[in-house]
């Protein structure tokens, strides 16, 4: 080996080592660098711990104070105990004075209340009986001002009906007179197959469309499941098992009653204060009509028919009976006075078998 590689060789391994202490002088710099901000942050925690050192003995220092303070007061109280009792004693005794003249000072006041209590009981016993004579004589005089009241409403009412029961005799006079003149002085036959008049029975035609009152008759698919009373009351048959009234002044719906069969038929009397309801015949019933007073509600009468399984699907009222039409009998009732609990008395007529078979036959 020459010289020249020798010393190529040389400063290979100097480049080398002068790498390696480089390398090694900076990690020792980012050593040096760790441990200088190491340092520092454990001067910062020994400070805020010397702080909080500070702290506690400040408030050791002050705890020793109090200590002290309530340790005096402590002495000073046993030093006046004895006082105290003293003068507790000596207070007890004078209580104990007072206790005595107090209590009978209270008997004394005692009896005294006693005596006022017995005539305070005296006055208001009084005063009680005058206010509940008081109270007697206004309900007296008010129950005799609504009874004049309805008596006035019932006069006035009765002349109401009596008023228009003299404009519909008038009315039909008057007809009877017309009819009288339009014949030349004679009156028309009563027979049916008669022609009747065009002048008479005149159509009127209407003007303009109208509905007052819209309800909800439901499946009210029968006949006469549906009546008005004389007062517009509405009695409507719907889902074929319940019955409604519609008031049209007061726009208003009431559920009546429903029924476990289906109802056919209901009818109003001619006073519109009774309904009486019919329907289908179940499990061999002979209840299925009933006469209903609809202010309470509840039912004033059951029509009973001899014979089971009569379906009534038809009802009227004349005065103070009901004719039920069923789908083989017509059944009369005499219902003059529904006030009292009476049994009301039926006559019945039978339809020929073969006039219903005929009919039957034409439906």
């Amino acid at each position: 080996m020459s010289d020249n590689q020798k010393v190529k060789l040389t400063k290979g391994k100097v480049r080398a080592m002068m790498k390696y202490l480089q390398s090694k002088n900076e990690k020792l710099l980012e050593e040096n660098q760790y441990a200088k901000d190491a340092i520092v942050r454990l001067n910062d925690i020994t400070f805020s711990k010397l702080n909080k050192i500070e702290e506690l003995k400040d408030r050791i220092q002050a705890l020793t104070m109090g200590l002290k303070t309530l340790t005096a007061a402590i002495i000073d109280l046993g030093i006046s105990e004895d006082d105290i009792n003293k003068v507790l004693k000596e207070s007890m005794l004078s209580l104990g004075r007072n206790c005595k003249l107090r209590h009978e000072s209270r008997s004394q006041d005692g009896m005294k209340k006693m005596r006022l209590d017995e005539c305070q009981d005296i006055r208001n016993n009084f005063f009680r009986r005058f206010i509940k004579n008081k109270k007697k004589e206004e309900e007296m005089e008010r129950k005799r001002e609504e009874k004049d009241e309805l008596n006035k409403k019932e006069e006035d009412k009765l002349n109401e009906e009596e008023a228009i029961i003299q404009e519909k005799r008038q009315s039909m006079r008057d007809r009877d007179e017309d009819v009288v003149t339009m014949h030349g002085g004679a009156r028309p036959s009563n027979d049916t197959h008669m022609t009747a008049s065009a002048a008479v029975f005149t159509p009127l035609p209407y003007t303009e469309s109208i509905h007052k009152f819209i309800v909800k008759a439901g499946c009210c698919r029968y006949r006469y499941g549906l009546d008005i009373s004389k007062d517009n009351f509405l009695a409507v048959v719907h889902d074929y098992k319940s019955v409604y009234l519609y008031s049209e002044t007061r726009r208003a719906e009431r559920l009546l009653f429903t029924f476990s069969f289906n109802v056919y038929c209901l009818a109003w009397n001619q006073q519109g204060t009774y309904l009486a309801i019919g329907g289908k015949s179940a499990n061999n019933a002979v209840n299925t009509i009933t006469v209903w007073d609809v202010v309470k509600p509840d039912v004033v009468r059951i029509l009973n028919t001899e014979e089971k399984n009569q379906d009534c699907f038809s009802l009227a009222w004349k005065e103070g009976s009901v004719t039920a039409g069923t789908c083989q009998y017509v059944y009369q009732w005499d219902v003059s006075d529904l006030n009292h609990d009476q049994h009301e008395r039926q006559t019945k007529n039978v339809f020929p078998n073969n006039k219903i078979q005929n009919m039957a036959d034409g439906w």
